[in-house]
């Protein structure tokens, strides 16, 4: 994913979820200079969006096809 699409999606779920990026950091407890900057460069760690991800209520899935051709899926907390 390149760092404008990544963008897009946070401020997407940022924005349906009524939380700015001030709001965002406060619940990584980082500060809003640092999200934001990190945001916009996408740069942003995959646990920190991982983190906010679950903390807003969503799950988040690592999904792989097996030699059976079986979808296995694990939660990413």
């Amino acid at each position: 994913m390149e760092s404008k699409e990544l963008y897009r999606l946070v401020k997407i779920i940022l924005l349906d979820n009524n939380l700015s990026e001030r709001g965002a950091a406060a619940l990584l407890k980082t500060v809003n200079t640092n999200f934001s900057r990190k945001l916009k460069a996408g740069t942003l760690r995959a646990t920190e969006l991982i983190n906010l991800l679950n903390m807003l209520g969503y799950k988040v899935y690592a999904e792989r096809t097996n030699d059976a051709g079986e979808a296995e899926r694990t939660e990413l907390k």
